[in-house]
């Protein structure tokens, strides 16, 4: 389980451009569980990930792993702009880089990272620069440079931008995969259809506080908060308010 207790965290401390990103945020998450950040652009997401993964120093206490043995779990954080993430010159490198220090030959890493790129979709060069493919293209690989670490705690910032639909379908598929292994998964989008059908619940932040936790078939329940956060309403929300049958959701394509 992992319980976030009061979790602050400024920008600049003690600097003219002091900025509190986030302010106590409180909640807790079990294994298995697969949850959705949304807020408003600004709202602390970002940051909030940042702190899950351990890439921001928190607080002792802040963020507590309860795990046997006391061990903190593999977490991987894919961000929002992939290119930002990249440092090597080649996609084998490049996604086989979390394998470096491990027991493993050169034919078992390339055996993984061709694995791993498969899994998002891509079946290409190994050789090839990460700079020199598309945005999509770019999103895909950082994931799969986050896959091969196998986490089991998996956070995502907005990870549809730039997905075509066979992109959107990949990442489907792996989270799935996480929750049947029973590993946690975050998930910050402003695509709500998109996010809908993954999630168990929904985290709600608004200038840096947690503003709403709740499971997402009570969406409906926080149409009037998140209207006036700017959050958009998903279209299989907006149909179970009009009344049209489940049935039909299932015929498109819904879960």
């Amino acid at each position: 389980m992992l319980k976030v207790d009061h979790l602050s965290y400024v920008y600049n401390p003690n600097t003219p451009f002091r900025t509190e990103a986030l302010h106590k945020v409180s909640f807790s998450v079990v294994k298995g569980e697969t949850v959705g950040v949304i807020g408003p652009s600004g709202s602390g997401k970002s940051c909030l990930f940042r702190c899950i993964a351990g890439v921001l120093e928190t607080t002792p206490g802040m963020i507590v792993w309860e795990t046997p043995g006391g061990s903190e779990p593999v977490r991987g954080l894919v961000i929002q702009e992939p290119e930002q993430q990249f440092f090597l010159d080649n996609l084998l490198d490049e996604v086989g880089f979390a394998l470096s220090g491990q027991d493993v030959t050169r034919e078992e890493r390339e055996a993984k990272v061709k694995a791993v790129l498969a899994s998002v979709g891509y079946e290409g060069s190994l050789n090839i620069s990460p700079f020199r493919l598309s945005g999509g293209w770019q999103r895909r690989v950082a994931l799969a440079s986050i896959l091969v670490m196998e986490p089991q705690v998996l956070l995502l910032d907005e990870p549809t931008v730039g997905l075509d639909a066979a992109g959107l379908t990949a990442v489907e598929r792996i989270v799935a995969k996480e929750r049947a292994q029973e590993h946690m998964v975050f998930i910050s989008s402003h695509d709500l259809d998109f996010l809908y059908n993954l999630v168990d619940r929904f985290l709600v932040l608004a200038d840096g506080r947690l503003v709403a936790d709740f499971g997402k078939h009570d969406f409906g329940v926080y149409r009037p908060l998140l209207e006036r956060l700017g959050v958009g309403i998903p279209e299989r929300v907006q149909l179970e308010e009009r009344g049209i049958s489940p049935a039909l959701w299932e015929d498109i394509g819904w879960r």
